[in-house]
């Protein structure tokens, strides 16, 4: 067993070669609708699988046309978790069979309104009523209307756009502002094109106006969000939405690369609304904007107006903590210090105050106070020991094993009968295909956790063991918050960092001259070693490669034929993602912070905000990178990697 493995991994009696043909013609029957030759191959393999035969009856009831026969394959599901589906399997023999209207109402009872909106309209179209089919569609529209901006109202978009299009204009308007709050995009910004442009339609109000700039700025047609932004102006707009939209339409300005025209525009509102809340992002953007320029003296002059002008803000901390950090750049240690203590004491609870304190040990530092930035490095990992200024916090203390000093290393957990047993028929049920099934199995598994740190430790192991990593880590956080000392305890930081394909991994990373903990770290930030993740721009795998960058990696390797099916499995992802990755680390030049940046943004990313002062120090570098989202990602991995090599010997 590898040193980083934690325990055996959990293994299930698999299903003989006899049971996996008879469920595989059940599913390839079911999904042909051939019911009778379903039922009967899932029959048959739920005898020859006794472990997940209650799953099995469920399946077979599902493409059973009688209603008595299907009471008879719900008599024999004992498992509770199955149980608890029968009346969603139900619903859906109804509605596969033809009951739609039956089907329809059941759904409603059990809360699935969107099931059942779909179910009727199956219903209506067998019965070709037009008056019904009339007070159905107005029925749709009306839950979009009420539930507008949720996700059932999505899907009820979804339903009525296939079964009533084309919309009428008032139909088009109730789903463009549903769409405009939960998506997608571009659906809410197609919606709004109609109501902008045809003839018959009425104006948009300004509400209206400005989700539609929005909408076109989420799907990148900044030239045309600047356009609709420029049109929310004159006495019938309120004075709130004028200045929130021009500070869009300098964003969207900045996002097609007329900077100076967005910088006019900015400066226009910070003259025209000083005390308006879109004036702190003004200033904010401003700043940001100076030091894409390398003019850090009129970025920090816009960061201390947002402090002086929006004290009670939310961007004070976080503008107050990059003026100082201009400050520290430019050789002012002492007056750096200053500031970030300031900060740490004005806004306590601020998200800056971790950094703050970190930094303004460094600046401590500089200025000679050695004692000082002791007490401040020693400050951050006794407040917030699981973060990535901690680790910096460490390193400067010469404490690089510090979050493991005090925590015993107890082995593996007894799993107990329950969580056992559904782990069992979760990993056979996977085996099959069954993934649905599944899944309720995982849930059940942590229900049955409870609130007992032993419980939920077993619990956590066991689900790392079984390949369900990502649910280990919402157990890990959870004993965080209910035990002192839990943050220490490395039982605990095996569920928070899990590993697993720890062999592959370690041994793809060597092969590239990459650290096998950085990897981990990249896995666990991509996927939560989750091998079939799929993000919402489609990459895939443990480290989200995108099929694109696949299929090129993989041609070059001479793997195929190609089908982005492969990057589901773990082996080639991580052959795939590691090569990927150190393409990225020899492009820039081994430095850690900006591979990652790098590989969450792009490089062309990290070539612009390698221009900025300071950036020579890979610290700085990081809180210079003006994406949230990367900033944030690039901390975590740094953090991270140095857990995983700690944890786990890598």
């Amino acid at each position: 067993m590898a040193a980083w493995c934690l325990g055996p991994r959990l293994e299930a009696q698999g299903p003989t070669p006899a049971a996996a043909a008879l469920v595989l013609a059940a599913r390839a029957y079911d999904r042909t609708n051939q019911f009778d030759s379903a039922r009967a191959a899932y029959d048959a393999a739920a005898t020859l699988l006794p472990t997940i035969a209650d799953w099995l009856r469920l399946r077979a009831a599902g493409v059973t046309s009688d209603s008595a026969s299907r009471a008879r394959e719900y008599a024999g599901v004992l498992v509770p978790v199955a149980r608890g589906r029968i009346p969603w399997t139900e619903a859906q023999a109804r509605e596969r069979l033809g009951d739609a209207a039956s089907a329809a109402r059941l759904y409603d009872s059990l809360g699935a309104h969107v099931d059942a909106l779909r179910s009727a309209v199956a219903a209506l179209a067998l019965a070709g009523d037009s008056a019904a089919r009339g007070a159905l569609r107005a029925r749709i529209v009306g839950f979009i209307a009420t539930r507008s901006g949720t996700a059932d109202a999505r899907g009820a978009t979804e339903i009525l756009d296939r079964a009533f299009a084309p919309l009428t204009l008032d139909e088009e308007r109730v789903v463009a502002r549903s769409a405009a709050v939960t998506g997608p995009m571009p659906r809410a910004a197609a919606g709004y094109d109609r109501l902008a442009h045809e003839a018959d339609a009425p104006p948009l109000t300004p509400d209206e106006t400005d989700a539609y700039g929005t909408a076109l700025g989420r799907v990148h047609r900044d030239a045309d969000a600047v356009r609709v932004f420029a049109t929310l102006t004159g006495p019938r707009v309120p004075a709130a939405l004028v200045h929130s939209a021009m500070y869009k339409r300098a964003r969207a300005l900045v996002a097609s690369g007329d900077k100076g025209h967005a910088t006019r525009v900015l400066r226009a509102l910070v003259r025209t609304a000083p005390r308006d809340t879109a004036s702190a992002n003004a200033l904010m953007l401003l700043a940001d904007l100076a030091t894409d320029d390398r003019d850090d003296a009129a970025a920090r002059r816009e960061y201390l107006q947002v402090v002086q002008r929006f004290p009670a803000s939310p961007l004070a901390p976080r503008a107050r903590f990059r003026a100082a950090l201009i400050a520290y750049i430019d050789g002012a240690s002492m007056a750096a210090a200053r500031e970030w203590d300031g900060l740490v004491k004005a806004y306590p609870r601020a998200g800056d105050v971790t950094a703050s304190r970190y930094w303004s040990g460094r600046a401590w530092k500089g200025a000679g106070r050695a004692a000082t930035a002791i007490d401040r490095w020693r400050s951050v990992l006794a407040s917030d020991p699981l973060s990535y200024y901690a680790t910096l916090s460490a390193r400067r203390l010469h404490l690089p094993d510090t979050l493991l000093r005090s925590a015993a290393d107890t082995g593996v957990a007894a799993i107990p009968p329950v969580i056992d047993a559904a782990l069992q028929r979760a990993m056979v049920l996977d085996s099959l295909g069954m993934a649905v099934e599944a899944h309720f199995e995982i849930e059940r598994v942590v229900r049955e956790a409870g609130d007992t740190p032993d419980a939920m430790l077993a619990a956590g192991a066991a689900l790392i063991r079984a390949g369900e990593a990502a649910r280990a880590v919402g157990l890990g956080w959870r004993l965080v918050g209910l035990r002192d000392g839990a943050a220490r305890d490395r039982r605990v930081l095996r569920l928070i960092y899990p590993l697993v394909f720890g062999d592959t991994l370690a041994r793809d990373a060597h092969e590239r001259g990459l650290d096998p903990a950085l990897v981990a770290a990249i896995v666990r930030e991509e996927s939560a070693f989750n091998p079939r993740a799929v993000s919402g721009v489609g990459a895939r795998g443990l480290m989200q490669v995108m099929p694109s960058i696949g299929r090129q990696l993989a041609e070059a390797r001479h793997i195929g034929p190609w089908d982005p099916a492969l990057l589901d499995d773990p082996t080639i992802n991580l052959a795939l993602g590691v090569a990927h990755l150190a393409t990225f680390q020899m492009q820039e030049g081994g430095s850690l912070e900006r591979t990652l940046a790098a590989y969450n943004a792009g490089p062309s990313r990290v070539r612009t905000w390698s221009a900025k002062r300071g950036v020579e120090d890979p610290e700085v570098f990081v809180e210079r990178i003006p994406f949230t989202d990367t900033r944030d990602y690039v901390r975590a991995i740094v953090h991270d990697r140095d857990v995983y090599a700690a944890l786990y010997s890598l």
